[in-house]
């Protein structure tokens, strides 16, 4: 009786047998192409990275950002511009771990702290937060307080 029942739903049972493999096979590419393209972005983030330190090696005008002496108000605009880059560099790393493009990291929170905690950089979050989203705002925020 089961021989008979197999050789009567034999076609649909390699069908079945093929449609599950399928999905099972698109499910393994989808998550092969996911970890491809996680790794494209930290890829991308070291590119940025690397920019953003090259910058500070190639312009020396730079250095006074890293001062805890400096007076915010004799910020001068490359100082400014260059502290909004990184600033939205730290954007969108948390968008990115947040989309789940990233793995959430320790070392980028402490990255952030040390960054802000000089008055020039604190001054320039001051003035442009109110251009960045709530959640992010509030993140960094927390990171400040600790």
């Amino acid at each position: 009786m089961l021989w008979q029942l197999l050789q009567q739903h034999s076609f649909d049972i390699i069908q079945t047998i093929f449609l599950v493999l399928g999905f099972w096979l698109a499910a393994k590419s989808y998550q092969d192409d996911d970890r491809s393209r996680q790794v494209g972005h930290l890829i991308q983030l070291g590119d940025s990275y690397q920019k953003i330190i090259n910058t500070l090696i190639e312009k020396p005008q730079l250095n006074g950002i890293f001062t805890k002496g400096k007076d915010p108000s004799k910020i001068t605009t490359i100082e400014r511009n260059y502290i909004q880059q990184v600033i939205m560099q730290m954007y969108l790393v948390y968008t990115a771990t947040k989309l789940g493009q990233f793995d959430y990291f320790e070392g980028i929170e402490n990255d952030i702290k040390k960054f802000l905690n000089f008055p020039l950089q604190a001054a320039v979050w001051e003035e442009i937060k109110q251009f960045h989203d709530k959640e992010f705002v509030e993140y960094i925020e927390e990171l400040q307080d600790d």
